[in-house]
């Protein structure tokens, strides 16, 4: 009886550790190959217009849009009503990226002008000169400046924004005010 209990006790423990390990291959296998599938199942029209976040290393651990968000490879101008549907960010994320970031005004392309961001651990995003429009298919108003919307749960009908802009030789202004829900920002 002794051995037949000895040997019980080790075939139920070496089936566990069978059992164990072979659950937990199939799991890494059915990851992987999920993986693998939705990878190759997206079309990559649907993938162009992702937004690709960059870490910048700031305290927080925020990310921030490597690019403007764009529908058809065109650059998307909102309202603020369609525009919250998207990840903004907060005031204390637009403050923290301000006083730990360092910025600076280039040109690309000999015309395209551009704030850089450059992050504590040296990753960078741009801000394009953009703008923003009255209404959806209007004509560009101070395409010289940058404006984004800002996280703002208030049920105000202004809400939060930011805009930035250069008026002298290495002289940036960053503002903050409050601006009609109806302008399309980025």
């Amino acid at each position: 009886m002794e051995i037949r209990e000895k040997a019980n006790n080790y075939a139920e423990k070496k089936t566990n550790e069978v059992l164990i390990q072979a659950i937990a291959q199939a799991y890494i296998d059915g990851y992987q190959d999920g993986y693998q599938a939705c990878k190759e199942e997206i079309p990559l029209d649907v993938q162009k217009d992702q937004t690709v976040y960059v870490d910048l290393g700031l305290p927080s651990g925020t990310l921030w849009a490597a690019e403007d968000e764009c529908k058809d490879g065109k650059r998307m101008y909102l309202p603020y009503v369609k525009a919250s549907a998207f990840n903004l960010p907060t005031e204390e994320q637009w403050r923290e990226l301000l006083q730990k970031c360092e910025w600076d005004y280039k040109y690309f392309n000999g015309h395209d002008k551009r704030f850089v961001c450059i992050g504590p651990n040296g990753n960078v995003i741009h801000f394009g000169n953009t703008g923003f429009k009255k209404e959806e298919k209007s004509d560009m108003f101070s395409a010289g400046r940058v404006f984004m919307w800002i996280k703002d749960d208030s049920i105000e009908l202004q809400k939060n924004a930011v805009t930035m802009y250069i008026m002298n030789t290495n002289t940036y202004y960053k503002k903050w005010k409050k601006c009609l829900v109806g302008i399309n920002f980025l």
